[in-house]
């Protein structure tokens, strides 16, 4: 509240002034190595100045040139979880704008494909998958004609140990590998 008070008569006025403003992301949050992205800042106040944090947010640092309301910057894989913030307008009008965390991932390669097992009577059937890549999501299937997959509930790791494979015998099995950047399936 602003105002003044006097004998005769009392003006009252109120004035907006935001602390926060949002910023956005295009195409996403998550991207592969090499992308162009561009953050937007929604905000009229000026001046305007972006910044980022290499640190997880400890310390601020203006990026040279990027002064007006749209910020673009290609990828790299060093910039995995960099932050970016805008700071605009002066004094008591200044506000800093909500964070984005940048992931940069790389496209998933299978580096160790699962291999066929025996096993004995009692024992447990294990199955390895290793990949490269970035936020990996793993989802064991099997299928009993190698035409139809179905996903074996609960098994979401590298790693698919089947305890009791007898009553299994002859499934095929294989990992559906996911991230922002696609899908990927090991060999069965």
């Amino acid at each position: 509240y602003n105002g003044s008070a006097g004998a005769q008569e009392a003006e009252e006025y109120w004035e907006y002034v935001p602390n926060s403003f949002n910023i956005t992301v295009s195409p996403a949050s998550t991207v592969g190595i090499g992308v162009t992205v561009t953050f937007f800042a929604d905000t009229d106040l000026t001046p305007i100045q972006w910044q980022q944090s290499t640190d997880s947010g400890k310390t601020w640092s203006a990026i040279s040139g990027a002064n007006s309301k749209e910020y673009s910057l290609v990828t790299t894989a060093d910039m995995d979880k960099y932050r970016y913030r805008c700071v605009a307008g002066t004094g008591e009008n200044e506000a800093i704008s909500t964070v984005i965390v940048l992931g940069v991932i790389s496209e998933i390669a299978i580096t160790q494909q699962p291999e066929n097992t025996e096993v004995t009577e009692n024992a447990a059937a294990v199955f390895t998958v290793v990949a490269d890549g970035g936020a990996i999501e793993y989802q064991w299937q099997y299928s009993t004609d190698g035409v139809t997959w179905i996903d074996l509930e609960g098994e979401n790791s590298s790693v698919l140990n089947l305890d009791s494979p007898y009553d299994r015998n002859g499934w095929k099995v294989r990992c559906k590998l996911s991230n922002a950047l696609g899908v990927v399936y090991s060999n069965s």
